[in-house]
């Protein structure tokens, strides 16, 4: 045996033994890929059901917001309304002259 074949033999078994870690850490990639896709889809149906409380809760959050504007508007109006129905009764009380289409003076108060 020359040294050329001995050689050729010796690269011939570290191919293959390469061949075979490829391999093996193919699988060993493969396997792993397949884990943390299930970890993903896990993370991405605990974010999908997270996202959902959050829209409830903003939604909750929105109409709330909403209806204590609406509500203190409400009372807004009815304080100012009950304010102008007290302002007219007092003017009322006072009647002011006004004029007739005839031209004639009239109380205010002609019901």
């Amino acid at each position: 045996m020359d040294i050329l074949t001995l050689f050729t033999i010796i690269v011939s078994v570290v191919s293959i033994v390469l061949a075979i870690v490829a391999i093996v850490l193919s699988i060993l990639f493969y396997r792993w890929s397949v884990e943390s896709n299930r970890q993903i889809v896990a993370a991405a149906a605990k974010i999908d059901s997270n996202t959902e409380r959050l829209q409830e809760l903003f939604n909750k959050f929105y109409s709330d917001t909403f209806g204590i504007m609406k509500a203190a508007f409400n009372a807004l109006q009815r304080k100012a309304l009950n304010e102008e129905n007290t302002d007219s009764a007092s003017e009322k009380t006072e009647p002011s002259p006004t004029v007739t289409d005839e031209g004639a003076r009239a109380p205010a108060n002609s019901n």
